[in-house]
């Protein structure tokens, strides 16, 4: 259904919203660890 639809693609935006924070979280650790 087209509920569905709207459901799975909110999931999918939070989703790449987490994966973006989680890396920028590992970039500035892999910073803080290179320094």
């Amino acid at each position: 259904t087209t509920n569905e639809a709207q459901r799975l693609k909110v999931d999918l935006e939070k989703a790449k919203e987490t994966i973006e924070a989680a890396q920028n979280l590992v970039g500035k650790l892999e910073g803080e660890f290179y320094r």
